[in-house]
């Protein structure tokens, strides 16, 4: 049994919506069998209802939040559902305390006054008392639809990959090698589109040296024909290779060359034959 109390209202006074905050008292037990007709079916107090769900609304018209106090057994614990926050609360936190009304508080000149409680229930959830065991029993695996459960496997394995990406990110640096061919086929203003040049991924911990030996996995080029170009921001913002590095900047750790959080950028020159 679901009751919408209709908090919210057209003024036609204001020409505008209202939220309205009067105070309305809602039972933890409901029982309607003096609205049955006679020959109604009475039998295992079929117009009993009990209280299991209070749907809160905090704001006004204009803005606000929502949140919902839940008591998902038969047993006598509410819990309060606020997001991605979920913890117990009493039953005069979850149904007296969402009336509405007046609420005393301090106003701005220090003396205590009455004000609107803008936090107060819109909807109320009512479960058959002689059906509620049923309604709330345990859900067991056979119970949840075999798409939802591809679904909650497929959505751990994308957080398991974004942890494990997450990870490696902290624990590596991202190498963007530009090459003469990136240079020479390059169409625009800039002399090469970064993002569009071989990517590696190299552990902060290593050295430019190490990525030698990666460039001559990936490409071929002998280690002793490869000379690396730092790369440097001018004051118009564009990017230009600026000096080779040096053999001491060679044996330097990458965490060493990269301390702006971006990808380091450096220009492969092969050097020619003797």
């Amino acid at each position: 049994l679901h009751l919408h109390l209709k908090r919210f209202s057209f003024d036609p006074y204001q020409e505008t919506y209202v939220k309205i905050n009067d105070r309305f008292i809602f039972p933890p037990i409901l029982n309607l069998d003096k609205y049955l007709s006679e020959n109604a079916d009475r039998s295992q107090g079929r117009a009993r209802y009990q209280l299991h769900g209070v749907l809160v609304h905090s704001g006004g018209t204009q803005g606000g939040h929502y949140y919902a106090f839940l008591r998902p057994t038969v047993g006598p614990q509410w819990y309060r559902f606020d997001d991605s926050q979920v913890y117990r609360v009493s039953e005069k936190e979850a149904i007296d305390d969402n009336f509405g009304g007046e609420e005393e508080r301090t106003s701005f000149n220090g003396t205590p006054s009455l004000f609107p409680k803008s936090s107060n229930a819109y909807m109320l959830v009512y479960i058959r008392s002689s059906s509620a065991p049923q309604i709330l029993a345990p859900v067991t695996k056979s119970d949840v639809p075999k798409h939802l459960i591809e679904r909650f496997q497929q959505e751990k394995l994308d957080r398991e990959t974004k942890e494990r990406e997450e990870k490696e990110a902290y624990l590596n640096i991202s190498v963007r090698v530009v090459r003469q061919e990136d240079l020479l086929s390059h169409e625009g203003y800039e002399l090469v589109n970064f993002e569009e040049v071989t990517q590696f991924k190299i552990p902060q911990s290593a050295t430019l040296l190490d990525l030698k030996s990666e460039i001559f996995k990936k490409w071929g080029t002998p280690l002793e024909k490869q000379r690396f170009w730092n790369w440097v921001r001018r004051r118009n913002n564009t990017i230009r290779p600026d000096v080779p590095y040096s053999e001491q900047e060679l044996l330097l750790t990458l965490d060493k060359h990269h301390k702006d959080g971006s990808d380091l950028i450096v220009l492969l020159e092969t050097l020619p034959n003797n």
